[in-house]
């Protein structure tokens, strides 16, 4: 399965291709994977990475898939661990870390934003994204602390 804008979802065995950005990250494996047990992430010093492997540069028609070679250097440098060995910068929209660098993957795929050429498109389309996160949370976990309900995306309404 991937996650991002405008990126493929896997079903049953199939991909599709939409033309509107959608939710692919079922939210009970984000809760499972990112909150539901964070003494254990520490005690075992778990890292988790999201790594894009599907669309980038723009909405369906404009834009391209990630290059399979790319998403195999993000995979490697995480599993290896080179990747906590470069500078990260804090992506406000989706609050995650956003490593700068990564072997053998342009930088610019590494900040969605940069690859699209209209940027306000980018940024609506990616507030979008956010608020679509933000709905399904809210419908399904208004019980999480408050802190855990922060630690989401949110759109910046650019």
């Amino acid at each position: 399965m991937s996650s991002g804008i405008g990126t493929p979802v896997e079903s049953k065995g199939k991909q599709r291709m939409d033309k509107e950005p959608y939710q692919s990250v079922d939210m009970e494996i984000t809760i499972m994977c990112f909150i539901n047990d964070q003494e254990k992430m520490d005690k075992y010093n778990t890292k988790v990475y999201l790594i894009n492997t599907g669309w980038s540069g723009g909405s369906y028609g404009t834009g391209n898939r990630i290059k399979l070679k790319y998403t195999r250097a993000m995979v490697t440098a995480a599993l290896n661990g080179t990747i906590e060995n470069t500078e990260f910068v804090h992506n406000a929209r989706f609050n995650l870390e956003v490593p700068v660098s990564v072997e053998g993957v342009p930088s610019e795929i590494l900040d969605p934003r940069s690859t699209w050429e209209d940027k306000a498109a980018y940024d609506r389309t990616a507030d979008k994204l956010a608020g679509m996160f933000m709905e399904n949370f809210e419908s399904k976990y208004d019980h999480m602390p408050e802190a855990v309900r922060a630690a989401g995306p949110k759109p910046l309404d650019s």
